[in-house]
C-alpha cells in the first residue's frame, strides 16, 4: 500500500519536474531524485504507516489473523475447502494415470490397436487383391465368348443375334 503511494507520487513528480526543466531549460538529470525523495515524504506519514500496520494485523498484534493471512500467502489451507479436495483429486487421477501399471495398461492398449488397424488393412488388401482376379477373370471370359461369336473367316463381323450363326456377310461362313 505505501509502495503504491510513493509510485503515484512519483510518477507525478517525475513529470512535473521533466516539465519544469524544459521550460527553465535546466538540466532534467536529478528530476528522478527530486521526484523520488517528494514521493517518499508525501506517502510515508504516520496516517499511512498506521494505516498499513493495521490492515496487516500487526498493530495490535492479532495472532490467529496473522497466522491466517501468512498461510493464504503461502497457498497452505488451514482447513480443506472445496478447492483443496478438487486439487487434490485432479492430482490423485494424475498419479493414477502415471503408474507403472497404469501405463503397461496404455501401452498393451496401444499395441492392440495397433495389431488391429495392420490386420484390417491387410484384410482390405486382401479383398482387393480377390476383387482384382476376379475383375481379370470377367475379363477373360469376355474375350473368350467375343471369340467365340467372331466370324472365323473374316474375323472381323460379330454375330449378335440369337446365339446360332447365320450367314456372314462376307460370305465366308
Amino acid at each position: 500500500m505505501l509502495l503504491a503511494a510513493v509510485k503515484k507520487f512519483a510518477v507525478e513528480g517525475i513529470e512535473q519536474s521533466v516539465f519544469d526543466s524544459l521550460l527553465t531549460v535546466t538540466s532534467a538529470r536529478d528530476s528522478l531524485l527530486a521526484a523520488a525523495y517528494t514521493a517518499e515524504r508525501l506517502a510515508f506519514t504516520p496516517e499511512n504507516i498506521r494505516g498499513v500496520l493495521r490492515r496487516s494485523v500487526l498493530l495490535p498484534l492479532d495472532h490467529e489473523a496473522m497466522q491466517r493471512s501468512c498461510s493464504e500467502a503461502v497457498g497452505v489451507a488451514a482447513a480443506p475447502t472445496a478447492v483443496h479436495e478438487e486439487a487434490t483429486a485432479a492430482a490423485m487421477k494424475v498419479i493414477e494415470a502415471c503408474t507403472p501399471v497404469a501405463l503397461l495398461k496404455q501401452h498393451a492398449a496401444r499395441g492392440a490397436a495397433a495389431a488391429a488397424r495392420v490386420a484390417n488393412r491387410a484384410k482390405k488388401d486382401a479383398e482387393k487383391e480377390l476383387q482384382q482376379v476376379e475383375n481379370e477373370a470377367d475379363r477373360v471370359r469376355k474375350a473368350a465368348t467375343k471369340k467365340s461369336s467372331t466370324c472365323r473367316a473374316c474375323q472381323e463381323r460379330t454375330h449378335r443375334s440369337c446365339g446360332r450363326w447365320a450367314d456372314c456377310p462376307c460370305g465366308g461362313y
